[in-house]
């Protein structure tokens, strides 16, 4: 399940990073506040109504969204320089979208902060280029409404959540769960 919403919420400090001196994504070692963390794959329009519909037709338009790794350094940081030129290779191969932080990247390994600023990195440095989809999921309703929240925050274009899958969930328990992640938003559209 896929949410598409406005950015909002709170932005995560202490990064467990080390961004590239150029990366717009930072000031000093904290996030960089709007106007640079903006969505430019989709701009908004004075209608939300009509915003949240072009958002959600863009994304349904994308041929092409794949899941990326995340590289790190001997010392367990990313290495965002190798993650720049892994994502540089996919856009110029014809991706259009990407999942940022899920399985494929190693996102069971990262804390949330490292989850916002790998999201927030690739947005400032690739969000005019491609669709950013921020693992922001978790087995945790209240871990996925924070993440999500701080992923809209940095700009992701949308989330990518997850069922819970430790224990046994009901249906009335995953209705709940999602409806929950969908409140954290002002509008709430699913692809």
């Amino acid at each position: 399940m896929t949410h598409m919403t406005l950015p909002m919420g709170r932005l995560a400090t202490g990064w467990q990073c080390n961004p590239p001196p150029a990366c717009p994504a930072f000031v000093g070692n904290q996030p960089a506040r709007p106007p640079v963390c903006r969505r430019a794959f989709a701009e908004l329009t004075a209608e939300p109504a009509v915003a949240q519909q072009d958002d959600i037709s863009r994304l349904q338009q994308l041929r092409l969204i794949t899941a990326i790794k995340t590289p790190y350094l001997p010392s367990g940081k990313f290495d965002l320089r190798a993650y720049d030129r892994l994502v540089q290779h996919q856009v110029e191969n014809g991706v259009e979208g990407l999942v940022i932080g899920g399985t494929t990247g190693e996102g069971q390994l990262m804390s949330w902060d490292e989850h916002v600023m790998l999201i927030a990195h690739t947005v400032n440095a690739f969000g005019d280029r491609l669709a950013v989809i921020g693992n922001t999921g978790s087995n945790s309703t209240r871990e996925a409404l924070h993440a999500t929240e701080q992923g809209f925050a940095v700009g992701m274009h949308a989330s990518l959540q997850i069922n819970p899958y430790y224990g046994k969930t009901s249906r009335t328990g995953l209705m709940a769960h999602f409806t929950a992640v969908l409140q954290v938003c002002t509008s709430n559209p699913l692809l």
